[in-house]
């Protein structure tokens, strides 16, 4: 008699495929949230490394302003970096101008770096208003693209991370 009335009822065994479903979709979550987690946690670690940089280079940018202090500005800035990051680039090697509007890249790390006293022609990278010549702030700007690690199974690329600070006398 049981066990007509189990086939007749046809619900035996659908717990398994329900579980199954609910056990992917909740591995998926907790994958992006592991990824998620460690992307900020990439991206706090970068913007220490732009503020480090911005504040190591601004205490050269005093009154009255020259192109001599705001060269050893940079200077400090890329130094500073290359500490932080271990950059393969020598700041030595490059020029005393500002970064170009396409940043340095640093091809041993996979970093791309702004420093530039003060940001004119930085384009939309640069979000504040202070750009004039005579203005004695330092901008510095990291970013990377990093790689994602279960997030790429379902199609995502690696996310670029930027970070940036400015430092100066406003």
């Amino acid at each position: 008699m049981r066990l007509r009335l189990a086939i007749a009822n046809g619900r035996d065994g659908q717990v398994l495929p329900i579980f199954a479903i609910f056990l992917v979709v909740l591995l998926g979550f907790a994958a992006l949230t592991v990824d998620y987690g460690s992307w900020l946690k990439v991206r706090r670690d970068y913007q220490n490394a732009a503020d480090a940089a911005a504040l190591a280079g601004s205490g050269f940018l005093t009154r009255p302003i020259s192109e001599s202090k705001r060269t050893a500005a940079r200077r400090a800035a890329w130094e500073s970096l290359k500490t932080q990051l271990d950059l393969g680039i020598d700041p030595a090697a490059l020029d005393d101008s500002n970064s170009s509007a396409a940043g340095e890249l640093d091809a041993a790390t996979g970093y791309r770096l702004w420093v530039s006293t003060p940001p004119i022609g930085a384009g939309a990278a640069y979000i504040g208003a202070y750009t004039s010549s005579t203005s004695r702030h330092l901008w510095v700007q990291v970013q990377k693209s990093n790689q994602a690690f279960f997030s790429r199974v379902l199609g995502m690329g690696d996310p670029m991370i930027t970070a940036f600070a400015t430092a100066g006398s406003f």
